[in-house]
């Protein structure tokens, strides 16, 4: 489980804040400070202090894409419930708002489905058989945006 902080920023890669934590979906094998999903379900326990007001998720990340420049398509779900649907094209920063009453203190599962998620191999790129979403840099939960 990853315990977060307001404001702070939960970093990626081997050396990474989330690596260690309780993840599904992401290789933390990189030694920059950047992630890939490697599946189009990409799951991780957070546990946020309560909060007095709703709160604004940060993602930064770029998109996979090999061939023809599609977005990624990501749907997110923060302990259940759905918060946003994203189309990603090349890099940016994909922000949702997470509603006070789902932040009570206690740890939530935040879940991204990537259904267009592909295999370099299933593109005729090399061996490479996971299935890459996005390349994940950090991700910042800020109060009062």
């Amino acid at each position: 489980m990853i315990s977060a902080n307001f404001d702070t920023p939960i970093t990626f890669g081997h050396a990474g804040s989330a690596n260690g934590m309780d993840c599904v979906g992401i290789d933390f094998s990189d030694k920059n400070e950047r992630s890939w999903t490697t599946a189009p379900l990409v799951e991780m326990d957070i546990r946020l202090p309560a909060a007095r007001e709703d709160v604004t998720l940060l993602i930064d990340a770029v998109a996979f894409a090999l061939t023809e420049n599609k977005p990624q398509q990501i749907h997110a779900y923060f302990g259940g419930s759905f918060i946003a649907f994203w189309f990603l094209r090349g890099g940016g920063i994909m922000s949702a708002r997470i509603p006070r009453p789902l932040l009570n203190g206690r740890a939530a599962r935040l879940s991204l489905a990537i259904t267009t998620a592909i295999s370099p191999h299933d593109q005729d790129h090399g061996d490479d058989q996971r299935q890459l979403g996005l390349l994940l840099h950090r991700m910042t939960f800020k109060v009062g945006q």
